[in-house]
């Protein structure tokens, strides 16, 4: 009962959503009446009415018809709607506007019921139906036994009736009145909506959830008391009783005006306000129990129905108000008046109108960030995601478990092969590892007491899932060899819930019988053949180029082939890839359509970019695409991204932008939608190599956030295309587990193994793991174990290492060529001698097969006559741009040769708004005392004050100030909820699991799908982020020059020498300023590769976020963030340091010296330049300035200059840094200095040292004052 009306909650939430869409005002009535159709019918009677978006429904038009008559509840109505068997007497004294039309055809619709469930035997249902027809009694019986309380058929139509009659207008009347009510009442509805997702976030509504909400079940009954949906409730006084001083004798009637009682104020003052709160727990002793629940009857006689109609109309209001805000609009009645005429049921006179906005602030988060509270508690409280889909675990009925009992010997034989079956698969299409597995003892069927000649006949329920109801138990074991020990294997039992397990299995065991269609072979044949014909072509035409071919592993475009085509089944728009080297061109040519001649022109030597573009190019193996594929009349957009030589460092990149993309189109996480789940529109398919997929740690990283909220993208496909061998390693020394995949445990995630010899078997492992990853939306591993025909490139000798193996390769025929003779239709030919003559003739006939030969020979024809007319094209075609597209249409790449100045202020009104906004809490929020007293309360006064705003504060205001221009904002890291230093406490923001490679990969690929994303990566501290130095080196710092792919990622590296040890101190900000393409003999442009800055106020960090966005371009900002100067009194800003016509300064001067008077310039950068001023003030020094180096990549070469040219007196001038010589700006700004400034700086620091920093404080101590003194001397 319990799915089937969360199957209803969902339709209603559709209907009104389609309502809404189309602007039109909710005529609530109408849609709970829908709704309460279809849930009386399904719960009580067995039978679906669809009513619910079908205004047409013959039942509910005769619904509507049998209430809308005049006078439908005169006493005629009443009393035939009770007992159906008075129609005839009514219509004999001329009742005539009884409603018989409408009455006999609900009743006739029961009727039908009851005869088809005697029909059907009523096995498995427990409804109201099958209960009354289990008290069914006879006429015979009813004569042998006039005593005994048993049914007859009218009597169980007229309670059928009797019950649909009182449920169908009570429940649709009471959700509506409990609608206009909220609307009128918009902070009781905000109140309920807050405990629903604080108590059950977004999870699915169940009995136990729903009635856990206290308040909820408050808003109900006083619902219930503000409009009782029955105005009287008669009883019989069964005893004499004297109450308050009047005698009601035994056998009088007594009549309760329940409108009465729910308006006395000796129980409900204000009765004519709505006041959920009088049926809180705490003033439960207020009201006496039968008063609280006499809208149903108190007593013995109370509403049997109760219970349903409570968990109906809860589980309706849970759905609705997660979605839709109701507001009243002016066609909602201020007050409800009442249809004239009747007797029990108040029945509006008018429909109650109101409108119902999809709250899209209660359900949209601003990638990662909740733009409210309420979602945010809900994200941060919540069992995850993975883990609450798997609550409903299937369990066997009672006639099962009866059978497993029965025979329990093939219940573990079963289990066994589902456990140990892959043991003794065939999936080495070399067949050089003979399994040392082969003999499994676990499988031997006398150890279960059967064998392979028992013809004894088993009942499979609970046991087996076939087809069949039974089986022979030696063709049981036949069957369990094919499936599980074929050439295809699976693992499954470490899956984490009963219900994945049983899942699996039964769709491993029914998927046995399934037949691939012959056009479908065809077509799979075709493309083999096209990936073998595209390495024929190229390893003719360019006999030198390393193209990593496909030859072996051509399957894998049949894995690829159905992931697209059960994408557009499941309703996937997008599928994001990553992929390395093996098979990658044949991929991008033969199905992502890549032009061919871009790819000639790449091996030719020419650019893969037009003229106009910036770029250097990358290696052949590392092109991408992306297209449009058609399946049918269904569409998928498929993406590949950009890959480096660094193997599976794609693969959280891959992950980040399918996030990103979910999020664009609102859907999973971002989804308004009630049933609304990660991985519903965009999908992530992972190709990895086989030993990179072991040996790669960010493999495991991935993997370790895939569930994770803000991370997790509803399960991604993973592909293993295994060679068996990794460059020249072989598989025994490449891991130390059995299988390539058993990484995949990791996370509880199913493996599939298939031999790349069954192309076919290879489709039905990937529907396979398409279908389980579409129900549990957890990641799926498929292990293609297949083979590579030439050494790790065209190019290498692979017989040097292997010669065994590749004795086997040379020797056999290739997988599409294998496959294609299984589907050519064989010639059998026959000779005749004529007249006993030498004259023969020969008679030829096809036999077997699916296709001609011709028609797959015509395909790779056809396909090597397009290449070749490609490669004629080389030396004139123009490449197309794939850069600047799209989303990123209106963008440009960088300027050259200029540094432009971005007007990044922000008006003073929405400055205040924004840092009122960050620090707010809801009311009943209980903020912890020093948080209040140092955090909110500081911020409120700052932004008061509009001075001294400290470095969290700055933050805040850029960011939310970016959110309501449309923007959205990530912030990712280890521990940025709080902050390392305790700084930001706001827990709206992804805080990661311990990793940096795979967060940082992540956080990249968000910001290569939008430009409107303002991505941040913040370390811990600022020297970890060297466990990410492969993102940073390939992507990152390179990834615009090889790919033209902007970024905007910002990297928050927090740095400086505090005394906290070698990895605490650092975030070695030479080694970006190493990488970046700065020259140092000119003057820089935009278009460095990497922008590098040290900024030293919090109004120079507001400006640098809020710039990442609003210029015209993207860049990787490389930010040496603070530490200690985060609370410093002497870095604070102030409001006026953000309004319009402030921007990020590159330079800062100095302001506290007259320039005339200056004989020594130091310059520095970061939170140095406090020590130094402090030192400065201390000894009193007035001849020296220090100006302030806040961007150092692009280097500030004009700005510099100007201030420099102020301080003409001046004879020195030093760079003076905190860190060691060998490190810091000094080894990249020197050279600037002298050759494009022409100045020559003195070095004051530290000396040169192998660690960052000394781990001795004391040596710290003197290292710290030795540098001031030689500062100042």
């Amino acid at each position: 009962m319990g799915k089937f009306i969360t199957r209803c909650c969902h339709n209603l939430s559709t209907a009104m959503r389609k309502n809404t869409d189309e602007g039109k005002l909710l005529d609530v009535k109408q849609m709970y009446g829908s709704f309460t159709v279809d849930v009386i019918c399904g719960t009580a009677f067995g039978f679906e009415t669809n009513a619910l978006g079908h205004e047409d429904n013959v039942f509910l038009s005769n619904v509507k018809a049998l209430f809308a008559k005049a006078r439908a509840f005169h006493v005629a109505s009443v009393i035939t709607a009770i007992f159906p068997f008075t129609f005839p007497l009514f219509k004999w004294l001329g009742c005539t506007d009884v409603p018989m039309k409408e009455t006999s055809f609900i009743a006739e619709t029961i009727r039908s019921a009851i005869e088809n469930r005697r029909t059907t035997g009523g096995k498995g249902c427990v409804d109201l139906l099958q209960l009354m027809l289990d008290a069914e009694a006879t006429g015979t019986e009813i004569a042998a036994n006039p005593q005994e309380k048993r049914l007859t058929t009218d009597e169980i139509i007229g309670q059928g009736f009797t019950v649909f009659i009182a449920g169908y207008e009570t429940t649709a009347s009471t959700l509506q009145y409990l609608t206009y009510l909220l609307a009128l009442n918009p902070e009781k509805q905000e109140k309920l909506y807050r405990e629903i997702v604080d108590t059950i976030g977004n999870a699915e509504p169940t009995y136990d959830n729903v009635t856990s909400i206290k308040y909820l079940d408050s808003c109900v009954r006083e619902a219930l008391r503000c409009f009782p949906p029955v105005g009287l409730v008669l009883r019989i006084a069964i005893a004499e009783k004297t109450i308050k001083g009047v005698t009601i004798p035994a056998g009088a009637g007594v009549c309760v005006s329940i409108i009465g009682l729910m308006r006395d104020e000796e129980f409900f003052p204000e009765p004519d306000k709505f006041i959920p709160e009088r049926f809180d727990d705490e003033n439960k002793d207020a009201i006496p129990s039968v008063v609280r629940d006499m809208v149903f009857g108190a007593g013995p006689r109370q509403c049997l129905g109760m219970r349903l109609v409570l968990y109906e109309a809860k589980m309706a209001v849970v759905t609705v108000v997660r979605q839709f805000k109701f507001v009243k609009v002016p066609e909602t009645p201020e007050e409800v008046t009442f249809r004239a005429g009747g007797v029990a049921l108040a029945i509006p006179a008018r429909p109650i109108l109101s409108r119902s906005p999809p709250v899209t602030a209660r359900t949209k988060l601003v990638s990662g960030t909740a733009s409210d509270w309420k979602l945010f508690k809900r994200w941060a409280n919540d069992i995850p995601p993975h883990i609450a889909l798997w609550e409903s675990s299937s369990a066997f009925s009672e006639a099962e478990v009866k059978n497993r009992l029965q025979n329990a010997n093939i219940v573990r034989l079963v289990e066994a092969y589902r456990r140990y079956g892959h043991r003794k698969a065939t999936l080495d299409p070399l067949c050089l590892r003979i399994n040392k597995y082969m003999h499994v003892p676990e499988l031997e069927p006398t150890h279960y007491g059967v064998s392979e000649c028992d013809r004894t006949s088993v009942r499979l329920a609970g046991i087996f899932s076939s087809r069949q109801k039974q089986m022979v138990v030696g063709d049981l074991i036949a069957t369990l060899e094919r499936i599980y020990c074929g050439t295809m294997a699976s693992e499954f039992d470490h899956l984490m819930t009963q219900e994945e397990r049983q899942w699996f299995a039964a769709a491993i065991e029914t998927r046995d019988s399934t037949v691939i269609p012959d056009e479908r072979k065809v077509e799979l044949a075709k493309l083999l053949l096209r990936c073998q014909a595209f390495d024929h072509f190229m390893a003719n035409k360019f006999t030198t180029v390393k193209r990593y071919g496909g030859e072996g592993g051509e399957s894998m475009m049949g894995c690829f082939d159905e992931v697209f085509r059960k994408s557009t089944h499941h309703g996937i728009k997008e599928v994001v890839m990553c992929m390395p080297h093996r098979g990658r061109l044949n991929f991008l040519t033969c199905m992502l359509q890549f032009p061919p001649v871009t790819m000639f022109q790449k091996m030719r030597g020419k650019a893969e970019f037009p003229p106009s573009a910036k770029g250097t190019g990358d290696v052949l193996s590392h092109l991408y695409t992306s297209v449009d594929l058609q399946y049918g009349e269904e569409s998928v957009h498929v993406s590949i991204i950009p890959n480096p030589s660094h193997l599976e460092a794609n693969n959280p990149v891959a992950v980040g932008k399918t996030r990103a993309k979910q999020q664009l189109r609102s859907a999973g996480s971002y989804s308004s939608e009630a049933d609304a789940r990660d991985g519903d529109e965009v999908l992530c398919l992972q190709v990895h190599g086989d030993a990179s997929f072991t040996g790669q740690g960010v493999v495991a990283e991935t993997s370790c956030f895939a569930n994770c909220n803000h991370f997790t993208v509803g399960g991604s496909i993973h592909l293993i295309v295994n060679n068996q061998i990794g460059y020249t390693t072989e598989a025994n020394l490449g891991r130390s587990s059995e299988y390539v995949s058993d990484m995949a445990k990791l996370n509880g995630s199913p493996v599939i193994h298939v031999n790349a010899d069954y192309p076919e078997d290879v489709i039905r492992a990937t529907a396979l793991a398409m279908d389980y990853r579409h129900k549990f939306r957890k990641d799926v591993f498929l292990d293609l174990i297949c083979f590579r025909k030439h050494g790790h490139n065209e190019l290498d000798d692979p017989m040097f290492t292997q010669p065994i193996m590749y004795k086997a390769i040379s020797s056999r025929r290739s997988i599409p060529d294998l496959y294609a003779a299984q589907l050519v239709r064989r010639k059998e030919r026959k000779m005749y001698r004529y007249d006993d003559t030498l004259t023969v003739l020969t008679v030829a006939r096809q036999s077997g097969g699916v296709c001609d030969k011709s028609v797959l020979d015509t395909t790779v024809q056809e396909w090597t006559s397009q290449l070749a007319d490609n490669l004629a094209q080389v030396d004139t075609a123009v490449p197309k741009a794939f850069h600047l597209q799209g989303k990123w249409s209106g963008l440009s790449q960088a300027s050259d040769d200029k540094v432009t100045v971005w007007d990044t202020g922000v008006d003073l009104d929405t400055l205040k708004f924004v840092g009122a906004k960050s620090v707010e809490v809801p009311e009943d929020f209980k903020s912890h005392p020093t948080i209040q007293k140092t955090h909110i309360d500081r911020r409120r006064q700052r932004i008061e004050q509009g001075t001294d705003m400290d470095w969290a504060t700055a933050e805040a205001l850029a960011m939310g100030s970016l959110m309501l221009q449309g923007y959205h904002v990530h912030i990712s890291g280890q521990d940025v909820g709080r902050g390392t230093f305790s700084q930001r406490h706001a827990m709206f923001v992804a805080n990661s699991i311990l990793s940096e490679e795979a967060v940082l990969g992540f956080v990249y690929g968000l910001s290569l799908e939008t430009p409107r994303i303002l991505p941040i990566w913040e370390a811990q501290f600022g020297d970890f982020f060297n466990g990410a130095q492969i993102i940073i080196d390939t992507y990152i710092s390179s990834g615009e020059l090889k790919w033209l792919l902007q970024s905007g990622l910002v990297m928050l590296l927090p740095h400086g020498m505090d005394g906290a040890g070698p990895e605490h101190s650092s975030c070695r900000i030479e080694r970006f300023l190493q990488m970046c393409d700065s020259r140092e003999d000119a003057v820089d442009g935009d278009n460095v590769n990497m922008q590098v800055v040290h900024p030293t106020t919090p109004a120079q960090y507001f400006h640098l976020l809020r710039r990442q966005m609003l210029r015209n371009f993207r860049k990787p900002l490389i930010v040496a963030s603070p530490k200690l100067i985060l609370r410093l009194p002497a870095a604070v800003s102030s409001l006026a340091d953000m309004m319009p016509g402030t921007h990020f300064l590159p330079v800062i001067g100095d302001s506290t010296v007259s320039a005339g008077s200056v004989k020594k310039v130091v310059l520095c950068s970061g939170k140095h330049f406090y020590t130094l001023d402090k030192e400065r003030q201390q000894r009193g020094i007035t001849d020296t300035a220090i100006i302030r180096l806040e961007s150092l990549c692009p280097f500030p070469a004009a700005e510099l200059n100007s201030e420099l040219d102020k301080y003409s007196g001046a004879k020195e001038f030093i760079w003076s840094q905190e860190e060691h010589r060998n490190m810091g700006a000094w080894n990249f700004v020197a050279p600037r200095f002298a050759n494009i400034l022409g100045r020559q700086l003195t070095y004051v620091g530290r000396g040169v040292l192998g660690a960052p920093a000394t781990g001795i404080g004391e040596v710290h101590k003197i290292e710290s004052q030795q540098l001031l003194d030689d500062t100042f001397r």
